[in-house]
């Protein structure tokens, strides 16, 4: 919760609602903070060289990473809710 928020349920007087903590795989968090390492890592290239020649090696990486992506969503999708 932003401390706006906070603030604001205080002057108002009334109570923050909690909402229900979601188990995680960690495996999965992993793996998302690869994919996060790699879009960062091509931000800076792209922000540092911006050469042509090695811009199609960069454009084939993100298609990687978009599969990647897809792959994780259709796993997440697959699993079953956890009531």
């Amino acid at each position: 919760m932003s401390l706006s928020a906070l603030v604001r349920h205080a002057v108002e007087g009334t109570r923050p609602m909690k909402r229900n903590r979601v188990e995680v795989d960690p495996a999965l968090v992993r793996q998302l903070a690869q994919i996060g390492n790699n879009l960062n890592q091509l931000a800076r290239w792209a922000n540092r060289d911006k050469r042509a020649v090695e811009a199609l090696a960069v454009i084939a990486r993100l298609v990687e990473i978009e599969r990647e992506i897809v792959a994780l969503r259709h796993s997440i999708e697959k699993v079953p809710d956890a009531d």
